[in-house]
């Protein structure tokens, strides 16, 4: 507010002092005169410029300056959420890692519980069939041996499958099946079971 009244103050007292300076030759007074006008118009001009437009640019300038520090913040906040949710799905991944090498031991090592199991079973089945046949005909034991042999791997397939499919994925159960397949051929075909 002081402002204004001295840019009012200068404005009354400036035509005042322009008439007091005295003229050499008739060209001085109409030179200040045209200056003072002049000098008169700018102040007026920007005086009024600066009165009406200071407090808008000062609210926008402000309201600029709050919407970029907000702006940053949220930036600053989004950043440190998606560092968060990165941290997270990074232990996330890390435990999952852990999980599935922990399913796989224990699908490995019930798989070989199982394993051992069924050729206990089918060991079983075929000592059994040995003492209930006998001395038969050696063709006839032969055959025997090979159909309950066959069997056996079937049931103990059947089993196996079945809670394999309980425990274990597709593919880690149609592995361990032809994993047991190929041991229970291989007793078969060993030589110290004829």
């Amino acid at each position: 507010m002081k402002k204004i009244s001295w840019i009012i103050l200068i404005i009354i007292a400036w035509p005042g002092v322009i008439l007091a300076t005295e003229t050499h030759g008739g060209h001085g007074a109409s030179a200040w005169l045209d200056f003072a006008g002049k000098l008169v118009n700018f102040l007026i001009l920007f005086g009024g410029l600066t009165y009406f437009l200071y407090r808008p640019v000062r609210e926008w300038l402000q309201n600029r300056t709050l919407f970029i520090q907000k702006s940053l913040e949220e930036v600053k906040s989004g950043r440190q959420k998606a560092e968060e949710e990165l941290q997270l799905l990074t232990r996330r991944v890390a435990e999952l890692a852990e999980e599935i090498t922990r399913i796989k031991k224990i699908a490995e090592e019930d798989g070989l519980r199982e394993r051992a199991r069924i050729l206990a079973l089918a060991q079983e089945e075929a000592a059994r069939i040995q003492k209930m046949t006998g001395l038969a005909v050696e063709a006839l034991k032969r055959g025997a041996i090979r159909e309950l042999k066959s069997h056996a791997a079937h049931l103990a397939t059947a089993l196996a499958e079945r809670r394999i499919k309980e425990r274990l994925n597709p593919e880690l159960h149609r592995r361990l099946i032809r994993r047991s397949l190929e041991r229970v051929a291989k007793l078969y075909e060993s030589p110290d079971l004829s």
